[in-house]
């Protein structure tokens, strides 16, 4: 599985630190503030983490995918966690 952790902090303190705190550009939307993007990035979380563990599981990973209508293969879905899940827990 993959979900905030200690590594999830660092790399939020370092997009903070290389990220203009004026606020954060996303293409189609006027300039977002940081605690606007961390809560839509947030948002987008807790809709893929079904159970609320803080962590997206295969399955949930899975489930996901196939509502956003991708028809994402077994080999899809391990390239995909094999990215996200650096520790493989």
């Amino acid at each position: 599985m993959f979900g905030r952790n200690e590594r999830d902090a660092e790399t939020w303190r370092l997009h903070r630190a290389t990220t203009a705190m004026s606020g954060v550009a996303i293409p189609g939307r006027s300039v977002m503030s940081m605690n606007d993007c961390l809560l839509e990035f947030r948002e987008a979380f807790d809709m893929f983490d079904h159970n609320g563990d803080n962590k997206i599981s295969r399955e949930e990973l899975t489930q996901m995918m196939t509502r956003l209508g991708q028809m994402t293969s077994e080999d899809e879905i391990t390239s995909i966690m094999k990215k996200a899940d650096k520790d493989c827990t």
